[in-house]
């Protein structure tokens, strides 16, 4: 693919091949998204480095676009794949007793799911990690790290809402991972990745099976790994992590009815007609769609020149963040309750989601914090908007994680000072900050707000 990237004016070719793990389920509800808005605007090839059941449905549209298939064995304990890598990565230590790699099991809880034995995890993470092992020997074995550029990989169960980035966008530098579903390391299920920094990415089973009572020494000190942070955990030690950089979540997995799934069902949407797996990650596909909805779009975005922005902290003037606590939150979420289409108990599990660590710390009030002091599971306001036009949001956030509510549509009239002030489109009034830190509506501007960026 012939590129120009927008920020430098440099011309380039950019090889794409994108690598879809595991499964290609959930075809029928997400290929047309797939196709329309990655596979075709990255003018890439395919890979499916997946299982194959006896009932596989060769016929799919994944299978029948691949131009690269890796099929893997189903194991009823993937704890035998394990096994099997084990012996090919130690193949040179013949007559050697390899380590016993399943003392790990005793690390809790969740990062070695699928593997049967004593201490056993639940879900599905250890699949993961071999799918990724066989993936990065497929693409070795095929000497694809020449005939490509920059690597995608990701499943095939997501609905894409609008463009994925362009590829010129993205610097080959860095490892690029949507900006949600982190729990607390980084999330797996979607990475850009460039080939020289592949092979390093995917190799999270190396120092399972080889050196797995160093690694039990090293991770001894928690008990509650997942593969996000197992993932997390292993870019710091390879020294990649400060290499790590996001975009907005823009896609969100979904379950046809009927479809399999290892970990969780999902809620069943009626205009949809399918099950939506994670709500945070369908909330923020929906708010980025209002606002990237071209490929040149994702061009005003990363060039930072004042047209699009998404995922903006709102400060005050004097440089303080507002940090929304709970009983005002509360408060107002019950008047969005009475006015919101969604389904109450969808609507409820959002927020019980995003309240709950702030219900279980007693916080009293919407109070002013100053931005150093902030602590990860604390509710801000936030912005995304193109040009003088906004959506006002509530926001959980970490680092590389952003699960939002929508609360207003806005205006926003900005000052010689570069500040701004917020209109609600719906009724004209001014957002203001009163004197006890409280978030008002007024006829009159009284406060200007500044915007700050939440991923670096």
């Amino acid at each position: 693919m012939l590129a120009v990237n927008y920020l430098t004016d440099k011309v380039h070719m950019s090889r794409v091949l994108i690598c879809i793990l595991a499964e290609t389920r959930s075809h029928e509800i997400t290929w047309s998204s797939f196709k329309k808005f990655v596979l075709d605007p990255l003018d890439a090839d395919l890979l499916l480095c997946i299982s194959t059941p006896n009932d596989y449905d060769y016929q799919n549209p994944f299978w029948k676009s691949a131009k690269f298939r890796c099929t893997v064995e189903e194991y009823s304990d993937w704890g035998e794949a394990f096994d099997q890598a084990q012996q090919t990565e130690l193949e040179s230590a013949q007559g050697s007793a390899f380590p016993d790699w399943r003392v790990l099991l005793k690390i809790g809880d969740q990062w070695l799911g699928g593997i049967k034995g004593i201490g056993q995890h639940p879900g599905s993470a250890a699949i993961l990690i071999y799918f990724r092992w066989r993936l990065m020997n497929y693409i070795r074995a095929e000497g694809l790290l020449e005939k490509y550029d920059t690597f995608v990989v990701t499943r095939s169960d997501f609905v894409w809402e609008t463009y994925h980035p362009p590829i010129e966008y993205l610097s080959p530098e860095n490892i690029w991972l949507p900006d949600g579903e982190s729990h607390g390391g980084l999330t797996d299920r979607h990475a850009v990745v460039s080939n020289k920094n592949l092979l390093c990415y995917l190799d999270l089973i190396k120092p399972i099976i080889t050196s797995p009572y160093t690694l039990s020494s090293e991770m001894l000190y928690k008990n509650d790994w997942n593969l996000e942070q197992l993932i997390d955990f292993h870019l710091k030690k390879s020294g990649l992590r400060e290499n790590v950089k996001f975009f907005p979540y823009v896609m969100y997995s979904a379950r046809a009815l009927g479809g399999s799934t290892k970990w969780t069902q999902g809620e069943w949407s009626k205009d949809l007609s399918y099950y939506i797996k994670y709500p945070a990650e369908f909330q923020a596909a929906g708010s980025y769609k209002r606002l990237i909805q071209s490929p040149s779009d994702w061009g005003r975005y990363f060039s930072n020149d004042g047209t699009i922005h998404l995922n903006m902290r709102i400060k005050s003037a004097h440089g303080d963040s507002f940090v929304l606590e709970h009983p005002y939150i509360l408060k107002m979420l019950l008047i969005l309750l009475r006015t919101s289409k969604l389904p109450f108990y969808a609507f409820r599990v959002k927020i019980l989601k995003i309240l709950q660590p702030l219900i279980n710390k007693n916080i009293s009030s919407l109070i002013t914090k100053n931005f150093s002091s902030l602590t990860p599971n604390r509710l801000e306001l936030s912005i995304d908007y193109a040009n003088k036009f906004g959506y006002l949001y509530i926001t959980n956030s970490l680092r590389g994680n952003c699960e939002k509510i929508f609360l207003d549509k806005v205006e926003l009239v900005f000052n010689e000072s570069g500040t701004a002030n917020l209109i609600c489109l719906k009724d004209r009034r001014f957002y203001n900050i009163d004197k006890a830190g409280r978030l008002t509506k007024s006829r009159e501007a009284a406060h200007h707000f500044i915007f700050e960026n939440k991923h670096t």
